[in-house]
């Protein structure tokens, strides 16, 4: 999870120097959507801002907005006031409320808060409206860089695997609980539009699909494997600038991991794979021997940030950023595609979308085997940390026959052999 924060640009200046480069990326602005969204979306925002959705906790419930999150797996709330809120889950007036009597931090790529876990009823009106789950929660009381760019939203659901739920071990996610309890489909579907106008600010919107999406989305076309169940992490095989493929080798773009993150504002890209760019192209593992191209316009990563002394006008900003950490499929990405995450199959299904930039989602093709895409971190296991023990412990055993026999050699070969030319006397026994 990373929300970019999008500077406020004056007129001139930034904008002017930046457009100035775009001259040869594209011929004018990114087109923005001036459609409005309809009553069916039910995951908002702004750009910068993220996706979120409203969700009630407590009882009776009280109404919040939520950073809707693949790149992690806790369900926290802020628990205490915040000069960047305007409100926060008061745990006194929910009756059903549960104190777990733990402490919780997360850190994100950007970002950190900490805080007390509980436990209390969550509903999200606007994804399943009749159904309620008592959820692991966590109460935010302190963060940093958390909530940014005057978020709209007052904490996230992390929608990942439960491996990666704070503290380990002890929490269930949100849409695990939901699939435990109810029988849903362990699967849920993302269809992220952008950017468009409102009332001359931009904002995005967009929809969660929890089960099936047959009848928002067409079927998948594309599939890749979760190769790992903590985040959704796939492999990248290659990538193209316009017409140019990168001569990288495609481990870097894996090392040490490449995820679909819903909560990652922009594209996020190796330090190799820094270039300048107008159409983008990430080739995706369908199988140990095939691949499949999303190609995203300058429109995806070309983001309007607001102009502070032009209401009616935009500053752009590159919507790429710098990864020490391999790569992760942001929003940038994921905009004008349908993303179906399931787990269930292990798999992320790619599909075009009726919203959103013209992403081009290319035919499945075969190649080559993808292993030396994959990176392999070095492990060691209980196993091989007991054979270094043994082994030390055999060595400092063995010390004092080592130094005896050490003695012996120096003693009886080694000594006799520094000096040769001169013998070694005999003495006789005296004559009695």
């Amino acid at each position: 999870m990373t929300v970019a924060v999008y500077p406020f640009c004056p007129s001139i200046g930034l904008q002017v120097i930046f457009l100035f480069k775009l001259i040869s990326l594209t011929t004018g602005h990114p087109p923005v959507s001036t459609q409005s969204p309809n009553f069916a979306w039910n995951l908002h925002g702004k750009p910068g801002d993220g996706y979120y959705t409203e969700v009630e906790i407590g009882t009776p419930p009280q109404k919040f907005s939520l950073l809707v999150d693949t790149g992690s797996s806790n369900l926290a709330i802020a628990g205490a006031p915040h000069e960047e809120l305007d409100t926060y889950f008061a745990t006194n007036n929910s009756s059903t409320y549960v104190d777990l009597g733990k402490d919780v931090k997360v850190e994100y790529t950007q970002g950190s808060w900490s805080g007390h876990l509980g436990r209390d009823r969550v509903r999200f009106p606007a994804l399943l409206d009749s159904i309620t789950v008592d959820t692991d929660l966590a109460l935010i009381t302190s963060s940093n860089n958390f909530y940014v760019n005057n978020s709209h939203w007052q904490g996230i659901v992390g929608l990942a695997f439960s491996a990666l739920a704070q503290p380990q071990g002890k929490v269930t996610p949100w849409f695990d609980g939901l699939v435990a309890k109810y029988n849903v489909e362990n699967s849920f579907t993302f269809q992220l539009c952008g950017p468009y106008k409102d009332k001359g600010m931009s904002r995005h919107h967009g929809k969660l699909i929890i089960g099936s999406s047959s009848d928002v989305c067409p079927s998948a076309t594309a599939t890749s494997p979760i190769r790992r169940a903590w985040f959704y992490e796939v492999l990248v095989v290659n990538m193209a600038v316009g017409n140019k493929v990168l001569d990288i080798p495609c481990v870097s773009y894996n090392t040490d991991k490449s995820i679909v993150d819903s909560g990652t504002s922009n594209f996020r890209l190796p330090s190799d794979a820094w270039d300048a760019f107008p159409n983008i192209t990430v080739h995706l593992a369908h199988s140990n021997t095939s691949a499949f191209p999303i190609t995203i316009p300058p429109q995806s990563y070309l983001r309007p940030a607001p102009d502070a002394m032009n209401d009616t006008t935009d500053c752009w900003v590159l919507g790429i950023d710098e990864s020490q950490t391999g790569t992760v499929l942001g929003a940038v990405i994921l905009e004008g595609l349908c993303v179906t995450f399931d787990r269930g199959h292990s798999f992320i299904g790619f599909s075009k979308s009726s919203c959103g930039p013209n992403v081009v989602l290319g035919k499945i093709y075969n190649s080559s085997d993808w292993s030396s895409c994959v990176y392999m971190p070095n492990i060691v296991d209980g196993l091989t940390i007991a054979s270094y023990v043994m082994g030390g412990l055999l060595l400092l055993l063995s010390l004092p026959l080592i130094f005896a026999s050490l003695r012996w050699t120096w003693q009886s070969v080694l000594r006799p052999q520094l000096y040769p030319e001169v013998p070694f006397l005999t003495l006789d026994e005296p004559n009695t």
